[in-house]
């Protein structure tokens, strides 16, 4: 397996996407953008040009209060959850077709698309409380006319037990089917696969590979970035505290096969390196990433958008590339 680039963009335009979160390429070749700072959802063609930015600050039709989760899909539809509204809605890049839907909002808010159907998770803010903490998960037909609840993962926050799959602010990469791969936030490499009907869930791990340690230059720019931040807010941030090991997952995605990428720590690669597993969750072996990406932004098919630098690092210029998996 590997990575075969087919398109790039560069795109210098820092008053239409001062914050460019969400991105996605659509079917036709073009790409959509959102950002987050002025809640605007930006069409550009295969060029870098502009072909109509929408939404924008505001309670309005069609405006938004906070971005606050989004999920593009490469047909064009886009959805938005709006914690300040509390609303879900999905409108058309290509049309002025626009559902809306009351929600329940709450802590780690997400939004995926698993085929047909989009899937919305949340801690809600109104069943906090206790010990316990349960992340509800809602599947939504595209025109937002039907849904319906297909797990509740009851979470134990404070002293969570070593076998707990997941945590309340950890991400989920669904399949088409709804089953649905985590991972804890913290330096061991550990992956849970989950059926949501059955309830089971399996375990994925490469037991061979280390923690990844910080590098001493890499300490001592966290060290002078605490130092930095204690004379901002007058803490003394301890540098004694710094952490010696890095998460081991970086991120992760599910491919047009079904396979899952592992993208984990590397000494010699910035964005790190990706672990292929099959559908049965069984280890195919280990791709290295398009040399000078940073990372996955979306997956559309076989296509990969990953994240690059712009020319001489231009805060003021976003700049990516689309890749297809190519098997070997």
């Amino acid at each position: 397996m590997s990575f075969q680039k087919v398109h790039e963009w560069s795109i210098t335009k820092p008053m239409v996407i001062p914050f460019p979160v969400d991105a996605q390429v659509l079917l036709d070749g073009s790409l959509v953008i959102v950002d987050r700072a002025l809640n605007t959802i930006n069409h550009f063609n295969r060029e870098g040009d502009l072909i109509f930015a929408k939404g924008g600050q505001g309670r309005g039709p069609g405006e938004y209060q906070n971005l606050s989760a989004v999920a593009i899909r490469d047909d064009g539809l886009v959805a938005v959850a709006d914690i300040n509204s509390a609303a879900l809605t999905v409108s058309d890049v290509y049309s002025e077709q626009r559902h809306r839907v009351t929600i329940d909002v709450g802590w780690n808010m997400a939004l995926q698309w698993a085929g047909d159907n989009l899937v919305y998770s949340a801690h809600p803010f109104k069943i906090m409380g206790g010990n316990s903490g349960d992340i509800i998960m809602t599947q939504f037909n595209s025109t937002l006319e039907n849904s319906e609840q297909f797990l509740r993962l009851e979470l134990q926050r404070e002293d969570p037990p070593e076998e707990q799959i997941s945590c309340m602010f950890c991400r989920f990469w669904f399949r088409n089917d709804l089953s649905f791969y985590t991972k804890p936030n913290d330096e061991r490499y550990r992956v849970y696969f989950v059926t949501p009907e059955t309830g089971e869930s399996y375990e994925i791990g490469r037991d061979e590979l280390g923690p990844t340690e910080y590098s001493e230059l890499e300490l001592e720019q966290m060290a002078e970035r605490r130092k930095e931040a204690s004379s901002r807010v007058g803490v003394d941030l301890e540098s004694s505290d710094l952490p010696r090991f890095k998460r081991m997952i970086i991120d992760m995605f599910v491919d047009h096969e079904g396979r899952l990428w592992v993208q984990r720590q590397a000494h010699d690669k910035i964005s790190g390196v990706f672990d292929l597993f099959d559908e049965d969750r069984q280890f195919l072996g280990t791709v290295q990433p398009p040399d000078g990406t940073l990372g996955v932004f979306s997956t559309s098919g076989n296509r990969v958008l990953f994240s690059v630098s712009g020319p001489d690092d231009d805060p003021d210029t976003w700049s990516t590339e689309v890749y297809e998996i190519v098997e070997e």
